[in-house]
C-alpha cells in the first residue's frame, strides 16, 4: 500500500515524535537533579513505590486510631468527655 504524498510529512512528525518519547522514556534524565543516568521510566517506578508505601503508612495511622476509639467507646466513656 503506497501513501499519499499529502500524508508523508504527518507520517514522518509522527514518527520523530515517537522516537522522542521513547527516548525520554529510556534515556537519561538530566534536568531532574538526581541520577543523570536516572530514566524517566525508573523515576516513574520510584514515585508509584513511594506512594504505596506513605499511602500504606497512612491507612495503618488511620487503623491504629480506628481501634483506640473503638477501645475507648467499650471501655465506658463517652465522646467529647475530654478523657484521652
Amino acid at each position: 500500500m503506497t501513501t499519499p504524498s499529502r500524508l508523508s510529512p504527518l507520517l514522518e512528525e509522527f514518527d520523530f515524535a515517537r522516537e522522542c518519547l521513547t527516548d525520554r522514556m529510556t534515556g537519561p534524565v538530566m534536568d531532574s537533579g538526581g541520577d543523570p543516568h536516572e530514566t524517566l521510566t525508573d523515576m516513574a517506578c520510584w514515585g508509584s513505590h513511594e506512594l504505596l508505601h506513605h499511602g500504606a503508612e497512612a491507612a495503618l495511622l488511620r487503623d491504629r486510631r480506628r481501634a483506640r476509639y473503638h477501645r475507648h467507646r467499650a471501655a465506658g466513656h463517652r465522646s467529647g468527655d475530654g478523657a484521652g
